[in-house]
């Protein structure tokens, strides 16, 4: 009884059913998990590269690198890019903190980051960090430096990593 009716910018025509489909198989294509955790894996290499491709200060080398995008805090239904890099360095670790507070990154709300010197680690929330330690390599002139983003964006809501 009630049926929409579509009209065209083009004369007026009425638009077809085949639009409709075609509408709405887009969008299914658009956000369906497998599309949604490609454009997040893209947004997560984007904001990566802020820290990745940060000159690095004087006397310093990375040593590792690793980024993630998924639930982040443990306590479910939320979603967020993480990214850190562990560097060895000459620098003490306030120069470190000051060099990297005047860094631009770019982020939302919710933008941290964090130096944290490597032997301390596994006191902090950053434990995995220490899952590769090796015992030979001297830890005094490490730091990690991490930097974490909360996501709510609708691309952040419809992934499925967020659970």
């Amino acid at each position: 009884m009630y049926d929409i009716l579509f009209v065209s910018l083009d004369g007026g025509k009425i638009l077809s059913k085949k639009l409709i489909i075609i509408t709405v198989i887009a969008i299914f294509l658009v956000f369906n998990p497998i599309s949604v955790i490609f454009i997040n894996n893209m947004r997560l290499d984007n904001f990566a590269e802020q820290l990745f491709g940060c000159p690095l200060p004087f006397n310093t080398e990375i040593v590792e690198t690793h980024k993630e995008a998924g639930n982040m805090n443990m306590t479910g239904d939320n979603f967020g890019f993480w990214v850190y890099i562990v560097i060895n360095t000459d620098l003490s670790e306030s120069e470190i903190i000051d060099y990297y507070n005047h860094s631009n990154f770019r982020g939302g709300k919710y933008l941290r980051l964090d130096v944290i010197p490597y032997n301390l680690a596994e006191q902090s929330m950053s434990y995995t960090y220490r899952r590769n330690k090796n015992s030979d390599i001297a830890t005094d002139n490490r730091y990690i430096i991490q930097l974490y983003d909360h996501d709510d964006s609708i691309w952040g809501i419809l992934d499925i990593r967020r659970v």
